[in-house]
């Protein structure tokens, strides 16, 4: 069986690679048990943010959905690997994230609310934007679907218009690839926006 990470729907390992429901990129089972088992889920960071569930995992951490108390507002937490917090380097990779990614607020680009360290763990984290949709990578994988070229060319406009915001400042992304770039659904938009993700190494 394959699992959606979001709504936790289960599905034949034949299925495609997204969920119907909701666009997830399915995982696997041992993933889903290991999501599961995740302590993180349903912990509270530094007070503000009450983590619901896991979205994914890559090399610097793992990304969960959670909600911001007070506002109720759903956000993205991106919180450091634990076993990272000591190494100097990808620290320094954490804070430039967040750093370059605070001044970033074109449409196309992911939106960072907040950034810290939960003082009773030690967690750093970064606090953004809830997004529904799917991985550029997710699309590209769908069995016998190629974009249309005039979508294409809009998905390429809207990446060129945010990395235009980032070289104005004097960030370069150095990452660019499917898996950094989502297909946002947007309330009031007939198709899916371009959003880049992950600016830890520019």
């Amino acid at each position: 069986m394959r699992y959606c990470p979001t709504c936790a729907s289960a599905y034949p390992d034949k299925s495609s690679g997204t969920c119907p429901k909701d666009g997830s990129v399915l995982i696997s089972e041992s993933e889903h048990l290991a999501q599961h088992a995740d302590p993180l889920i349903g912990a509270t960071i530094t007070g503000r943010y009450k983590i619901r569930a896991k979205i994914g995992t890559g090399g610097m951490g793992t990304v969960y959905e959670a909600v911001q108390h007070g506002l109720g507002r759903a956000v993205a937490l991106k919180v450091l690997k634990k076993e990272l917090v000591h190494d100097r380097e990808t620290v320094g990779r954490f804070h430039r994230e967040a750093k370059a990614m605070s001044l970033l607020l074109h449409p196309n680009t992911v939106r960072v609310f907040d950034f810290g360290e939960d003082p009773a763990e030690g967690h750093l984290f970064l606090a953004m934007e809830r997004l529904e949709g799917e991985l550029l990578t997710a699309r590209i994988e769908q069995a016998g679907e190629l974009l249309d070229i005039e979508i294409a060319i809009e998905f390429t406009r809207e990446l060129l218009s945010s990395l235009s915001e980032a070289h104005g400042k004097g960030l370069i992304h150095r990452d660019l690839k499917p898996d950094n770039i989502y297909l946002a659904r947007v309330q009031g938009h007939p198709r899916p926006i371009i959003k880049v993700l992950d600016f830890g190494i520019a």
